[in-house]
């Protein structure tokens, strides 16, 4: 025989309970409740209600008061129903709850007061979340939100009758995180918006290879010192802690945008500019951020773009001139690219030359 606890609640140090299921495994499958309950020295099996005669589980368990508490889970009455159980102080006992649809199961439950309970799960075998409330008489269902076609609440607790929350899975491939929010008036999905990583102002340097110089996302902005062609074009790229499912619009501040699109990594956004000036703050501006966690906002980055700083200092002076000469000829990696201003795979003098004809070039 198996016995299984999911979940358990104290009122103090001398009154807890522990509920959960015990049975055996097998074709049909044969559980029962279990609840347990700890005195100050000692756990007990007390009697709990089983509205199935062979399968019935408990999964969560609540208590305003010691004499008010009560457990959710399901039992199958050819389909899966959801399972109220309520202690009195005396004994328990099942509570009717509602049902929409088929397979519907209660996972977690919490309670600000003896008329206000909250308790979430799943309906039609986990496609869709489901919530429901106590108002001290009857249990309802209040509309509850969906990230995609398959989603579950496995927990939920409140501060206040304005302020509750419900957590659990979105199982669209990949599986994601589940966040809701109760204000008082309804329940929708909690947001963050999709954090930045990194941004980069990337370029070839022919067969040298790629490379990126960082834009800062706090204090000075980052300074892109090399040359964009006959077009001027750049590229910046845009580095998420979670994939992307979309965005909305991007814009700059300078330039054109050229051409937008979520990277072979989803984790990464990349912008193709063309006719971007020399000597501007460029600001790039990502609208309406959707990732795949069900996040979504804005995101921007500001770069310097200054033709020739290659120590990026903010100005374009000898010191980059006197680096760049004493680097021709050099192969181009991480230490040495910046010199590399025609961004062509070598330090000559063509990179020189376009120093030269920048020199005293700045902003602040």
């Amino acid at each position: 025989e198996e016995n299984y606890l999911r979940d358990v609640v104290c009122t103090s140090t001398s009154d807890c309970w522990a509920v959960g299921y015990y049975g055996m495994f097998g074709t049909p499958d044969n559980y029962l409740t279990l609840i347990q309950h700890w005195n100050g020295s000692s756990w007990s099996v007390v009697d709990s209600p089983n509205p199935d005669p062979t399968y019935n589980l408990l999964f969560g368990v609540t208590c305003s008061s010691a004499s008010d508490c009560w457990a959710v889970g399901k039992f199958n009455s050819g389909n899966y129903r959801t399972l109220t159980a309520k202690w009195d102080g005396t004994s328990w006992g099942a509570v009717v709850s509602p049902n929409l649809d088929l397979n519907n199961s209660l996972e977690a439950i919490t309670c600000l007061s003896a008329s206000n309970c909250w308790a979430s799960g799943s309906k039609n075998d986990g496609s869709a979340t489901l919530i429901q409330n106590w108002d001290g008489i009857s249990w309802s269902i209040v509309a509850s939100p969906n990230l995609s076609s398959n989603n579950q609440l496995s927990g939920i607790a409140c501060t206040a009758a304005s302020n509750c929350w419900a957590v659990g899975v979105s199982s669209s491939a990949p599986f994601q995180a589940l966040t809701a929010r109760w204000d008082g008036q309804a329940w929708s999905i909690f947001s963050m918006s999709p954090a930045v990583s990194s941004v980069v102002s990337r370029k070839i340097h022919g067969t040298a290879g790629t490379f990126d110089i960082d834009l800062p996302q706090s204090g000075p902005s980052g300074i892109e010192c090399r040359f964009g062609g006959l077009t001027n074009d750049f590229q910046l790229v845009f580095t998420f802690a979670t994939e992307l499912a979309s965005v909305g619009s991007v814009m700059a501040s300078a330039g054109t945008v050229n051409n937008t699109s979520i990277g072979p990594d989803a984790h990464e956004y990349i912008v193709d500019l063309t006719n971007v000036p020399n000597a501007v703050y460029l600001t790039v501006t990502l609208n309406t951020v959707h990732d795949m966690s069900g996040g979504v906002g804005d995101a921007s980055s500001t770069v310097r773009m200054i033709i020739g700083d290659v120590n990026g200092n903010g100005v374009v002076n000898s010191a980059d001139l006197s680096q760049t000469k004493a680097r021709s000829g050099q192969p181009i990696d991480n230490s040495t690219f910046r010199s590399d201003i025609k961004a062509n795979g070598s330090i000559s003098s063509s990179d020189i030359t376009l120093i030269k004809l920048h020199l005293g070039t700045g902003l602040p």
